[in-house]
């Protein structure tokens, strides 16, 4: 599961640098976007489970990867 999510994070910085080289382009932007939703019900999840989100890699913040395309993980 570490190795998955850890891809993840690694696929949405790939987004975010998609969307910063192609602005106005909604393709991008809903990559990005799908991506953050993966994340944050990733994120949610363990969070109820009681998990360790630093462990899997998910303890930052995702709105501001959603609010600002230049936001680093």
């Amino acid at each position: 599961m570490n190795r998955m999510i850890h891809r993840l994070i690694d696929n949405a910085k790939d987004a975010i640098e998609d969307v910063n080289n192609n602005k106005n382009d909604e393709f991008y932007e809903g990559k990005k976007a799908a991506y953050y939703e993966m994340l944050d019900s990733l994120k949610n999840d363990l969070e109820i489970e009681d998990a360790d989100i630093k462990e899997f890699g998910l303890d930052i913040d995702l709105d501001a990867m959603i609010e600002d395309h230049r936001a680093a993980f």
